[in-house]
């Protein structure tokens, strides 16, 4: 596995979002607790970004898009988003070249399945996207919010 990825097991529909018992009313908890694992590895990667990760975040940080508020690398649950709005339920992630491997695609369909399970929209940008159309990409990022 890369610097990215699981830490941890996947999110179970009973501790994360569930829906009520013959209500068909989708329970969305309060608050995400992130991992023990999870907190520590964030902090790792908030030390080690990647290029294109900085790139975008001297864009996000500071309220300059849309005026809400990104955090990067930011532990949920056992998953760890490159960049989240929690007031918009965004979540901006820049994948390299491993998320083009068929084992990584996999895992990174059922993270998204879990995250959309718990109420997030999740924007999928490859390092390329970010490097040679950075205002394409905040374009973008603006349309999703």
């Amino acid at each position: 596995m890369g610097r990215r990825g699981r830490v941890g097991a996947p999110l179970s529909r009973a501790g994360g979002c569930a829906v009520g018992e013959g209500t068909g009313v989708r329970v969305r908890p309060k608050r995400l607790f992130a991992t023990p694992q999870a907190r520590e590895r964030a902090r790792e990667l908030r030390r080690e970004s990647t290029p294109c990760e900085e790139l975008l975040w001297v864009r996000l940080r500071d309220r300059q898009v849309e005026g809400v508020k990104f955090r990067r690398q930011v532990p949920l649950g056992p998953f760890i988003a490159d960049f989240c709005c929690v007031e918009r339920r965004l979540i901006v992630e820049v994948d390299g070249s491993v998320h083009t491997e068929l084992d990584v695609i996999a895992r990174d369909r059922e993270r998204d399945d879990d995250l959309r399970g718990l109420g997030f929209r999740i924007l999928r940008l490859t390092n390329e996207e970010v490097e040679r159309n950075l205002d394409g990409v905040l374009a973008l990022i603006r349309a999703e919010l």
